[in-house]
């Protein structure tokens, strides 16, 4: 199989997503300590499989395939639900933000 891009993009956008996935997960016990469970069922249910979906493919070094910033977008889209409610996420919205950009600049052509 040949991949879209060369490996170090698919490699340093597989990582980035990867480190936002633990971020993410990180922030899940916040919630979930103070009994806030919709906030951790936004983490857990939408923006993790979403970003776990994305990464499916840069894994693959599929990276200029739509479905990756699509999946970021479904992201930003749970984290801006919770960036909402809590001041608290504006690092794991900003993350996600900066992971967009990359996704889209390894997008484009070489």
């Amino acid at each position: 199989m040949t991949s879209d891009q060369p490996n170090t993009v698919a490699q340093q956008l597989t990582e980035a997503i990867s480190k936002t996935i633990e971020t993410a997960e990180e922030m899940t016990l916040k919630p979930i300590a103070r009994g806030l469970y919709d906030q951790a069922d936004i983490i857990t249910a939408r923006l993790v499989p979403a970003l776990i979906q994305a990464r499916s493919y840069t894994e693959l070094g599929m990276t200029s395939q739509p479905e990756v910033t699509a999946y970021i977008a479904q992201a930003l889209d749970a984290a801006s639900t919770l960036l909402d409610g809590d001041n608290s996420y504006s690092r794991l919205h900003s993350a996600l933000q900066r992971l967009r950009e990359d996704a889209y600049r390894a997008r484009r052509p070489a």
